[in-house]
C-alpha cells in the first residue's frame, strides 16, 4: 500500500511539473543563463565533487582498520549437529587417556605404523583409539529386531561397514572387530561363547570360488584334507551345500561368521549369475 501511495505522489508530481512548464521554465532559463548563477552552480559542483572523493577515502580506511581489528580475534567454530539414528552413528567426544595404559610395549625393531597397509588380526595390540566406534558396531550383531519374534527369535546377523576409500574399513574389522568377537563379545547376546571366522575373503570375478577357498581353510584345519574344487562344486549344485557343510562342523556354543571384505566386488566384477549364486 505505500508503495502505491508513492507511486500516485511521483505520478502526481510530475503531471504537475508537466502542466505548469509554461510557467516556471522561463524563470529557471534566465536564472541558467546569469553569470552569477551559473558561476555558484560550478562552485558547488566542485565542492560535492571533493567531498565526495574525501568521504570515500575515509571510508576505506574506516573499513581496512575495522577489518584489521576484526581479523586478529579468533572466532569460535560452530558445532556441527547432525541427528543421530539406526544409520549414523554419532562422532565420539574425545577422551584422553593415560598413554601409559593404552600403548603397547615394543622392541626397538617393531614399527607400529603400517603406512597404507591395512592393521590385521595379528596386530591388534598396535590397534586403539577406535574402541568406542567398534563397539558401538558389534551391539548390533546378535541384537533383536525390533518387532520381530519373542526371545531367541529374529536376531540382526548382519552388519554392512561403508566408508570412503581409506578410511580405516578393513582395519575397523580386522583389527578392532574381529579379536574382541573371538574373546567373547557376542556371548551374552547370541549366548555363543565360540566364533570361527570364515574369510576374509573378496569376491572377485569367482565369488563362489573364493568362498570355497575360505571355508576350506577356516573349517579345515589339515592342509592336506582340504579340497578347494570339490567344496566349489557342491556350492553350485546345490544351492543348501553351505548350510550342510556348517551343520557338519558345528559344535555346542560355536558359531560362524562370514567376513566379505570389498562387498562392492560383488557387483563391479561378478556376472549376474555369479552374484545371484553366491547371494
Amino acid at each position: 500500500m505505500k508503495r502505491f501511495f508513492l507511486l500516485l505522489s511521483l505520478f502526481a508530481l510530475s503531471l504537475l511539473t508537466a502542466v505548469t512548464y509554461g510557467q516556471w521554465s522561463p524563470w529557471l532559463w534566465a536564472k541558467l543563463g546569469d553569470t552569477r548563477t551559473s558561476a555558484t552552480i560550478q562552485a558547488v559542483e566542485a565542492l560535492l565533487g571533493i567531498a565526495f572523493y574525501v568521504s570515500t577515502a575515509v571510508l576505506g580506511i574506516a573499513t581496512y582498520l575495522g577489518w584489521r581489528a576484526e581479523s586478529r580475534v579468533p572466532r569460535p567454530i560452530p558445532a556441527v549437529e547432525r541427528e543421530a539414528g539406526p544409520e549414523h552413528v554419532p562422532d565420539p567426544a574425545y577422551e584422553p587417556t593415560p598413554l601409559l595404559a593404552t600403548t603397547p610395549a615394543l622392541d626397538e625393531d617393531t614399527s607400529p605404523y603400517l603406512g597404507l597397509s591395512a592393521f590385521q588380526r595379528s596386530d591388534a595390540r598396535l590397534f586403539f583409539g577406535r574402541r568406542r566406534e567398534i563397539r558401538e558396531a558389534l551391539a548390533w550383531l546378535g541384537a533383536a529386531i525390533p518387532g520381530g519374534a519373542a526371545a531367541g527369535g529374529d536376531r540382526y546377523r548382519w552388519l554392512q561397514i561403508e566408508g570412503n576409500s581409506g578410511a580405516g574399513k578393513s582395519s575397523l574389522v580386522n583389527a578392532g572387530m574381529l579379536p574382541l568377537i573371538e574373546e567373547g563379545e557376542l556371548k551374552a547376546r547370541t549366548g555363543c561363547a565360540r566364533w570361527r571366522i570364515v574369510g576374509p575373503m573378496m569376491p572377485g570375478e569367482q565369488p563362489l570360488r573364493r568362498l570355497a577357498e575360505v571355508l576350506e581353510q577356516s573349517l579345515v584345519d589339515a592342509p592336506g584334507k582340504r579340497d578347494t574344487l570339490a567344496c566349489q562344486q557342491r556350492l553350485e549344485g546345490d544351492e543348501r551345500a553351505l548350510a550342510y557343510m556348517i551343520n557338519d562342523h558345528r559344535t555346542a556354543g560355536t558359531a560362524f561368521l562370514l567376513v566379505v571384505d570389498q562387498f562392492e566386488e560383488l557387483f563391479t566384477f561378478s556376472g549376474p549369475e555369479e552374484r545371484r549364486h553366491f547371494d
